[in-house]
């Protein structure tokens, strides 16, 4: 779960700063995404991620519970995590395959991977204790106050979490799937260029093949 209550948080900002834990975090994920990842296959193998997914669709189908799935937020650091170590076709690869079960099952996919105001939060400085960001507490997990945003979004309600939630995230399905990865891949690209980092590669000219682990 990318949503973090913080119990094991706060103390740390107050000594520390959150400067301390997005420093941990990206050095933890630069280390993890380092080893090389394949996706599962589809294939209805027992243990396989796709498969439990379709299952848990089926019974809720068959109980009558109306399923909805999203993809977490993560913040622009982590999103760069990706790009830089070559996994960034692979995420696409990922959303690719979710959004083939979860469109013939039936069921409504959000995915909340954006590189606006919300995940875009400058993390503090070091040293600095006293500033907290409002959306996310380190890369990989973001606060309630950025679930409250999402639940507006998915169920169409209004709470005042924020005055634009309208415009957060994204409902995946065949027909806006590759527009939606393809703006999201020109605006790393942006932020990239910006920061005068390595661009991202576009490969959606290519073919792509989910792999096995």
């Amino acid at each position: 779960s990318g949503f973090n209550p913080a119990n094991d948080y706060l103390d740390i900002v107050r000594t520390e700063g959150q400067h301390v834990l997005f420093a941990q975090k990206n050095r933890e994920l630069a280390s993890r995404l380092s080893r090389e990842y394949r996706l599962d296959p589809d294939d209805g193998t027992d243990g396989d991620g796709f498969t439990a997914l379709r299952r848990l669709i089926d019974w809720s189908k068959s109980r009558g519970i109306e399923l909805t799935l999203f993809i977490n937020p993560y913040h622009a650091e982590y999103l760069e995590g990706l790009e830089r170590s070559g996994q960034w076709q692979l995420f696409e690869q990922w959303k690719q395959l979710l959004t083939d079960i979860a469109e013939g099952g039936g069921v409504a996919l959000w995915d909340f991977n954006t590189l606006d105001a919300y995940a875009a939060e400058t993390p503090p400085a070091p040293g600095d204790r006293r500033t907290i960001l409002r959306w996310f507490w380190e890369p990989a997990h973001y606060r309630s106050s950025l679930g409250d945003v999402m639940l507006e979004r998915m169920l169409e309600t209004t709470c005042g979490a924020a005055a634009d939630s309208a415009s957060f995230g994204a409902q995946l399905s065949s027909h806006t799937l590759l527009d939606h990865l393809a703006s999201l891949r020109q605006q790393m690209q942006s932020r990239m260029e910006d920061r005068g980092s390595t661009l991202i590669r576009d490969e959606s000219r290519q073919k792509q093949q989910p792999a096995t682990r």
